[in-house]
């Protein structure tokens, strides 16, 4: 696949494969997205009490007609904000227990580093392989989300002698089906060792893991969370605002950490209650038939949002998802898309770069293996022939035959802007790369280097040293 890209367009040292070449899609699909999407302005409106304690927020859904998913009209809006005395019409105040992450697998390490240290992932890969070579960590490439048995009496002595909360039992999550498990969680190997690492970066990534390790088998945090509807008593209209708000009670895991270090926040997420309920702030516990005024409302002037573009993290987030490539390889592919310059990270949102587009458009639709589930598929037959349930040949025959198939059909026109592009772009003013250099002798052929030589010759040197030995050039 990768030299019929190179031929074909002129473009030196192209790449593609099975999992680089869909994480590269994922971007350009994405990117796509985001650059066709249309802005929809729309409007609600909350009421504020207590001093802007607490707020509640405008039920728009009556008064959207079928269809509709949002409120157009500012006017109506503006009455609903015109509201300030409400009566309570249903009141819930109920226990809710959040249970802590699971240990870090080698996605989760990579995601978390990312978002809490801003590592990049092949710089987390670099440092955990340094922390596990000094004995402070256990082995790094891993699927599993368990500790063993030892492992986890020895967190829990830990936290019984540090005060730190416990669950009646100790935790364990259910594996994923195509999880690789030889190798449990990763934790500390000397959990008695709070801080460690030779440098800064170690500490850091140390520091993250241990906190993950010890946190995964505290207990659940528990909150009271307030839910109430409130019927406007003096609006033209029968407006009614709703308000969730949730009190830590017992902090649980959370006395070591506040949140999912691998989790990004996500702007666009307006269902997440949890955000909605943080943002509402402290709502009172209120019984039904209550009467309050509010200090003050508003009009909130909103707009839909575009789809996230993918950070290093959360496309690790979504290959992992997806089942494409094993975890301990992403830093590399990663690392290949970017140098081989289809991925600009110079900010913390992906762009693909036109050479990036141009090869998924050159392979999208026409490859099996660009598709999201080619890979988890062929993971699954590899699976079935390590478990004696299908044939080498047969199956790789079968891969191959196909890919044959689609390779014959390849047809992309030369693209000599890009070629300057190819694996790392080329400096301003600099000469063409080889395999875009036209041969200046016989000025049909490219220039090539062969195979395991040290010198640059012209693509055609076999054909015209058979047809006339004075017309090749066999060294330039």
């Amino acid at each position: 696949m990768s030299p019929a890209l190179s031929q074909q367009t002129g473009i030196p040292r192209l790449s593609a494969g099975r999992v680089q070449s869909v994480a590269l899609r994922l971007v350009v699909d994405r990117q796509r997205e985001i650059d066709a999407f249309k802005e929809t302005k729309h409007f609600g409106a909350e009421a504020i009490f207590d001093n802007g304690k607490w707020r509640a927020q405008w039920d728009t859904a009556p008064f959207l007609k079928e269809g509709e998913e949002y409120i157009l009209d500012a006017s109506l809006a503006e009455e609903a904000a015109k509201c300030r005395l409400f009566a309570i019409t249903a009141a819930a105040t109920k226990p809710v227990a959040k249970a802590p992450p699971p240990p870090f697998t080698t996605a989760t390490l990579l995601q978390a580093a990312s978002v809490t240290l801003g590592y990049k992932p092949e710089q987390t890969a670099q440092i955990a392989q340094r922390l596990f070579e000094e004995g402070l960590i256990t082995y790094h490439r891993t699927d599993s989300q368990n500790f063993s048995v030892e492992a986890l009496a020895e967190i829990r002595a830990y936290a019984a002698n540090n005060n730190l909360p416990l669950p009646p039992k100790a935790r364990t999550w259910k594996s994923k089906e195509s999880a690789q498990e030889a190798h449990e969680a990763i934790r500390p190997t000397h959990l008695e060792q709070r801080h460690a690492g030779a440098d800064n970066d170690q500490k850091s990534l140390y520091d993250l893991i241990w906190t993950r390790a010890v946190a995964s088998q505290l207990a659940d945090a528990e909150y009271s969370v307030n839910t109430l509807t409130l019927a406007a008593q003096d609006g033209s209209q029968p407006f009614v605002f709703k308000a969730m708000g949730r009190t830590l009670i017992k902090p649980g895991w959370r006395t070591l950490t506040a949140r999912d270090a691998a989790e990004e926040p996500d702007a666009n997420d307006t269902e997440d209650s949890e955000k909605q309920s943080d943002e509402n702030g402290r709502v009172p516990s209120l019984g039904r038939g209550t009467q309050l005024r509010a200090d003050s409302a508003r009009v909130l002037n909103k707009q839909t949002r575009p789809p996230n573009g993918y950070t290093q993290a959360s496309l690790i987030k979504k290959l992992e998802h997806e089942g494409i490539g094993r975890p301990s390889t992403y830093p590399a592919i990663l690392k290949n898309i970017i140098t081989r310059n289809y991925i600009d990270d110079s900010k913390k949102i992906l762009r693909a770069t036109d050479l990036g587009i141009l090869v998924i458009d050159a392979l999208k639709g026409r490859f099996a293996f660009l598709e999201y589930d080619y890979t988890r598929s062929l993971e699954q037959q590899l699976d079935d022939i390590a478990e004696g349930n299908a044939q080498y040949l047969n199956v790789v025959s079968s891969i191959d035959d196909q890919l044959k198939k689609e390779l014959a059909q390849l047809h992309i026109a030369p693209q000599p802007a890009l070629a300057s592009n190819g694996s790392a772009p080329a400096k301003t003013g600099s000469a063409p790369l080889p395999g875009s250099l036209v041969c200046p002798k016989c000025k049909q052929g490219t220039v090539k280097k062969p195979n395991g030589q040290n010198f640059y010759g012209c693509s055609r040197y076999r054909e015209g040293l058979a047809a006339s030995p004075e017309a090749a050039s066999p060294a330039l």
